[in-house]
């Protein structure tokens, strides 16, 4: 359900009772085009909830309301506003008679990370099971120079010792090349890119996305190459 195609967020469903075979339920269900939500199967129905898309100028709309269905074509919204924070790239299960949402992120002057943990039981028992700090001990540093013509130096901090993989994607979302791969202690790091794919063929200028793996956690950063 929904997710990203190509270049935008999409609203669709899609059914499978083989994991090969799939058929179209709908199009464009009623909770709107919307990528990094998350769902689950609860009460005998199915329930989205979260996630963002992009609105005007690039910008990102995130969402804290909940949809549920029965058929996968009608759904109805159990809220547009849940007790929970608007994010994206939550988690969620079904345990002991509830949804549990887990966790996120939201873009806000660089990432904020959640490691909160809600509980929602019915349409309007919902309770904050815990609220913590942003679970992520990473943060990029300067990039330089940006935009860039031919090569880009990326600095970082890592706040403890961690696994790290530092990737360089296209805006839609193609790998492109690895930077850097492997453990690395607390401190500042750097690497760098010289525009070019793993083959060393120079890519076209525009706009490319710098990801960061920490442990298993991802940040990301947009990163502009001009003339």
């Amino acid at each position: 359900m929904g997710g990203w195609s190509t270049t935008k967020s999409v609203n669709d469903v899609l059914y499978s009772t083989d994991g090969v075979n799939w058929t179209q339920a709908t199009a464009s269900a009623e909770w709107g085009p919307r990528a990094w939500h998350t769902s689950v199967v609860y009460d005998n129905k199915i329930w989205v909830m979260g996630g963002y898309t992009s609105g005007e100028s690039s910008a990102f709309i995130y969402y804290n309301d909940a949809w549920y269905s029965v058929d996968g074509v009608n759904w109805t919204q159990a809220t547009d506003a849940a007790d929970w924070p608007k994010r994206s790239g939550l988690a969620s299960i079904v345990f002991n008679n509830k949804i549990w949402i887990m966790g996120g992120k939201i873009l806000e002057n660089g990432f904020k990370y959640f490691n909160d943990v809600w509980s929602h039981q019915g349409a309007t028992d919902i309770e904050n099971e815990a609220i913590g700090l942003p679970r992520i001990q990473f943060s990029f540093g300067k990039m330089y120079p940006q935009p860039f013509r031919n090569t880009l130096s990326i600095h970082y901090t890592l706040h403890t010792p961690a696994m790290t993989k530092i990737t360089m994607y296209t805006n839609t979302g193609q790998r492109v090349k690895s930077l850097w791969s492997g453990h690395q202690p607390a401190g500042s790091h750097a690497v760098s890119w010289n525009s070019c794919d793993h083959r060393g063929r120079k890519l076209p200028n525009g706009m490319y996305v710098l990801r960061a793996e920490v442990d298993g956690n991802v940040v990301t950063k947009k990163i502009l190459r001009v003339k």
